[in-house]
């Protein structure tokens, strides 16, 4: 057996023993119905119940054994009687015989209670400790000494001062776990919000039902005004929203819904957009100090006491073992072998983007001089017969008659020249213009790696027989033996992958390179389209680059505008006139309603009706809605008409338009000008957010392809070199893969006895040179101090389940995972681990004291004091760290450990191996190098 210094452990292993139990009986409680009691119960985090009870020491009426009835008297006798080792507590009882009278007196309660609240406060304070705190709760036990006629009246004096002192029940303040660093909500991020959830809740009220219809005539009816919030569903308005539109000066009573919304969302946009907010894991900082957060209810427990029983090892000697290959030459043979390895990637990207532009003007003129002629000729020829008879008679003394014909004939001829000239100027413009534009960017990377490896390896037989060669695989012979450290209290942790840091560093290689920060990802905020909103979509995009377009507004306004008249139209008469236009709704917008003005001339009382998509309105203008002017005419108004257009509940198309007609009697000189409201669909608002997270994810992929790339190319460089200084050919030893799988190990148990991931350990500030904050590092440093003395690392033990205990997504790299070394490769494959860590002996107090309270013995920033059991020295953890003894015995006798190695070794001749037991009646095999 090798010297004690030079033992390696193989594993260890505990003995459990059922953990023992105090009697409820044996206890002696502290008073639980006093006020501190009661403030320490509601107080809201451990922070601050420690905050009450350091308070409560500051004020306490109870510093030190003085203070106390017969404090002195107790601390002397109870001196006095330690030195005896056979002393009771009668014993105690005859040096104080004043303790009954002073017990009972009418004073003694209310000091009693001030030692009980000095001791209480003493368990959950950080700072401010009586300096003779193990006193007073002597003390305190003193007072509770059974009567003398009590059956239990005597007992050993050392027995009775080890009774425990327990606190009153009170649970683990949690609100303390619901605190985030930093989580305070900046005020314009929290001015955006309440802007946000009051433009959404308007926007769901915007019913017609819930709205102020305006009359058959499209004007207010009584004093309410169309289109704003009736008085029903005014009162169902949360009162943040309420609290946002009082703050800005906007009455739902007196401003319509759309015009509200509108005006919230105008302030929304002139507040700043923040940088987006990644999640990060929870850091709470204790006051004053980073340290970790107080844990919640304790995860691991004690798993009982045990004998802590460690097998060591220490190397003998290397065995030859099985063949591992049988290499033949032949008579005249030659062999010769040589390895080369080629790894080669390129990469090669290709963006082109082509623009010509092209513009041609052209102008032509042209003067022209020219001579007209003109010829006309005009025959015209007219005929004209007439016949006419005229009889006349006289009756008298003669009769007279006269008759008459007639005939006419006419007849004309017309020819006309004419010569004329003119001049004529011809100006012609034209103009073409053609774009084209071409960009071409070429990126060519290529990256090649190239590993030659030449072995040459030549087997030349030059005998006149055959040759052959036999391998066989080498074996390690160790002796164990098992050693008892002694009872320990066991930590029983089962520990997740335990490899899982050793795997992230080998998928993200650093290899001594500065990596650039990684793109954050765009799964932790928006996993898909339904994670966009009107907020998140313009951070999200800046933060990845992204051309992304706006959100549709809520409302959008289409306008129209029609006249009718000449500049100097008539009013007289009844003129009338028809007119239509159209309202053009864009896509994915359905129309909500119309406001209209109008103006006319007349001069008697006109009448124009409107109608909207089948709602239709009369104007019929009021003696009080005219001014008179010139001539009898009238300049008739009319302020506003409202309509409701969302009668029909259909969608439109990019070609849907609104017929808008008009019908106008006695006036022929009017405008109208119509303003219709417009509500996005939810259908247009998926589309948005369908494109919109389109758009970012191709962003984001970019960034990630741009942030591998560069990756790539630096752990390139970084294994090239590697390669150059040929680090580790052979792997790390299997002592240094030991240490690995220690502190890897050792790192989760802390993590989950005080449920935090060490963000908080930040004591070393950057700078050029770096620096550390004091205060921090006094902190931190009394926090790790802890829990490397608390428990014995050195005495770890672990056991590794299979690789079907982890992510399924990792079981092909764990199971086709290799290595040299059979634990290690073990450590990388496992799923799941158990492992066991003892307590150091005299700390089982402290690490209880942490898991009730989730503070440090001694209180936050202080470490155990060097004059009591808990403080380690500096000696004696370099001594458990280097492998001295502590003190362990040897159980049983050694024997010998085969462990089988990947080396191989050539034998001297060409016959094959043997082996032969060392005796009939054990099972114990040497090899046999004798003649066969």
């Amino acid at each position: 057996m090798a010297e004690d210094s030079s033992v390696n452990d193989v594993f260890r292993f505990v003995q459990l023993r059922p953990q023992r139990t105090v009697p409820d009986s044996r206890p002696i409680l502290l008073l639980d119905r006093t006020a501190l009691v009661t403030r320490l119960a509601g107080a809201g985090s451990v922070s601050k119940r420690a905050e009450i009870a350091n308070g409560a020491l500051e004020v306490g009426s109870v510093q030190s054994v003085a203070d106390v009835p017969l404090g002195a008297e107790i601390a002397a006798a109870l001196q006095a009687l330690r030195e005896q080792e056979s002393a009771t507590t009668d014993d105690l009882r005859q040096q104080l015989p004043d303790l009954d009278a002073t017990v009972n007196s009418r004073d003694f309660p209310a000091k009693r209670e001030a030692l009980s609240d000095t001791l209480l406060a003493a368990y959950f304070a950080t700072q401010g400790f009586p300096d003779d705190l193990g006193a007073l709760q002597d003390i305190y036990r003193v007072y509770h000494l059974p009567p003398a006629n009590d059956e239990d009246a005597e007992e050993p004096l050392a027995q009775f001062l080890t009774r425990p002192l327990l606190a009153p029940a009170m649970p683990r303040a949690e609100a303390s776990r619901m605190q985030r660093a930093g989580n305070e909500t900046p005020p314009s991020d929290a001015e955006r919000t309440a802007l946000t959830s009051a433009i959404d809740e308007l926007a769901r009220l915007d019913r017609r039902e819930l709205l102020e219809q305006p009359g058959e005539d499209g004007l207010a009816r009584g004093a309410t005004i169309p289109f704003t919030l009736n008085a029903a569903a005014r009162t169902a308005v949360s009162g943040e929203t309420a609290a946002v539109l009082r703050q800005r000066g906007i009455d739902l009573a007196k401003t319509p819904i759309d015009v509200a919304v509108q005006s919230l969302f105008t302030e929304k946009v002139k507040i700043f957009d923040r940088p987006i907010k990644w999640p990060r894991p929870p850091v709470v900082p204790q006051p004053g100090v980073t340290l970790p957060p107080p844990p919640a209810h304790a995860l691991v427990r004690p798993a009982g006491v045990a004998d802590l029983l460690v097998v060591k090892q220490q190397i003998k000697r290397y065995e030859a073992g099985e063949i591992a290959h049988v290499e033949n030459v032949l008579i005249g043979e030659k062999k010769s072998r040589a390895h080369r390895r080629l790894e080669r990637s390129e990469e090669t990207f290709v963006s082109e983007t082509e623009t010509t532009r092209t513009q041609e003007t052209e102008l032509e003129t042209a003067d022209r001089f020219e001579l007209n002629r003109e010829a006309s000729r005009t025959i015209e020829s007219d005929q004209k017969h007439g016949f006419g008879l005229s009889l006349s008679g006289k009756y008298g003394p003669t009769v007279e008659f006269s008759s008459t014909f007639s005939a006419e004939a006419s007849s004309s001829s017309e020819e006309t020249t004419k010569s004329s000239s003119r001049y004529a100027k011809d100006v012609v413009s034209r103009s073409l213009e053609r774009l084209t534009e071409r960009v071409r960017e070429v990126r060519t990377r290529t990256i090649i790696r190239e590993t030659e490896e030449t072995n040459l390896h030549e087997l030349h037989n030059e005998t006149e027989e055959h040759v052959s060669g036999i391998y066989q695989f080498l074996e390690k012979i160790y002796e164990a033996q098992v050693f008892n450290y002694g009872i320990r209290e066991m930590f029983d942790f089962m520990i997740p992958e335990p490899a899982s840091f050793f795997w992230y560093v080998e998928q993200n290689p650093t290899l001594d390179v500065d990596l650039p920060p990684p793109p954050e990802k765009l799964e932790l905020l928006c996993p898909d389209a339904s994670h966009i909103t009107e907020d998140t979509a313009i951070p999200l995009a800046a933060e990845f680059g992204a051309d992304i377009d706006g959100p549709p507004p809520l409302y959008m306004l289409i306008t129209v505008g029609m006249k009718h008249g000449e500049d100097n139209a008539s009013e007289s008469g009844s003129p009338r006139s028809v007119q239509r236009a159209e309202l053009t709704i864009p896509a994915g917008y359905r129309p909500l309603r119309a406001r209209i003005r109008g103006l006319a001339l007349t001069d008697e009382h006109p009448v124009i009706g409107i109608s909207i998509a089948g709602e239709r309105v009369l104007w019929k203008p009021g003696q009080n809605d005219r001014v008179a002017l010139s001539n009898g005419q009238k300049m008739a108004y009319e302020p506003l008409l409202n309509m409701n257009l969302d009668a029909e509940p259909y969608g439109f198309s990019t070609e849907s338009k609104l017929a808008v007609s008009i019908i106008a009697y006695e006036t022929n000189t009017y405008s109208v000008e119509v303003a219709a409201v417009a509500t996005r669909t939810a259908q247009l608002l998926e589309q948005w957010k369908l494109a919109t997270f389109k758009k970012i994810r191709a962003a984001y992929e970019d960034r990630v392809r741009e942030y591998e790339q560069k990756v790539e190319a630096l752990r390139a460089e970084a294994e090239a070199k590697a390669e150059r200084e040929n680090r580790m050919p052979f792997g790390a030893p299997p002592a240094a893969n030991r240490q690995t799988i220690n502190t890897e190990l050792k790192k989760h148990c802390i993590s989950m006895i005080t449920q935090q991931r060490y963000d908080a350990f930040d004591a070393t500030k950057n700078g050029a040179p770096p620096f550390f904050d004091f205060t921090e590092a006094a902190a931190e440093g009394a926090f790790i101090r802890f829990f490397e003395q608390a428990f014995e690392w050195d005495q770890i033990q672990y056991v590794f389940y299979p690789y079907f205990w982890a992510r399924k997504t990792t079981w092909v790299d764990r199971f086709t995972k290799q290595e040299i070394d059979p634990l290690f490769l073990e450590f990388l494959r496992a799923g799941s681990a158990r492992v066991v860590v003892p307590v150091r002996p005299g700390f089982e107090t402290a690490v209880t004291h942490f898991l009730e309270t989730g503070k440090l013995w001694g209180g936050k920033g202080e470490p155990p004091r060097i004059n009591t059991p808990l403080y380690v020295s500096i000696i004696d953890e370099i001594r458990e760290r280097t492998g001295a003894p502590q003190g362990e015995k040897a159980v049983g006798e050694p024997w010998d450990v085969r462990v089988p190695t990947a080396l191989v070794l050539t034998r001297q001749t060409a016959d094959l191996p043997k082996w032969k037991r060392t005796a009939p009646g054990e099972w114990s095999w040497l090899p046999d190098e004798g003649p066969g």
